[in-house]
C-alpha cells in the first residue's frame, strides 16, 4: 500500500508544480490554478478513499495543502 502512497505523492508533487508556475501568469491565472489544483487533489483522494480508506485520502490532501502552501514559501526563482 505504501507504493500507492508514493506514486500518488508524487503525482501531487508535480502537480502543484505545475499549478504553482501557471498561477504566476498573472492575477486570473493564480485562480484558476488554484481551482485546478483543488478539483486534482480532490480526484486523487476520492481515488484513494475508494481504494483503501478515509484514512489515506486525507493524508493526501493534507500533503497537497503542505506542498502548496511549501511552494508559496519558497523564495521567487525570477
Amino acid at each position: 500500500m505504501e507504493d500507492v502512497i508514493s506514486v500518488c505523492q508524487r503525482l501531487v508533487s508535480e502537480k502543484a508544480a505545475i499549478c504553482h508556475d501557471a498561477g504566476k501568469q498573472g492575477e486570473n491565472s493564480a485562480e484558476l490554478a488554484r481551482v485546478c489544483f483543488d478539483q486534482y487533489v480532490a480526484g486523487v483522494s476520492d481515488a484513494m478513499d475508494a481504494i483503501g480508506s478515509s484514512r489515506l485520502g486525507d493524508t493526501m490532501r493534507t500533503f497537497a495543502r503542505y506542498k502548496m502552501q511549501q511552494l508559496k514559501d519558497a523564495p521567487s526563482q525570477h
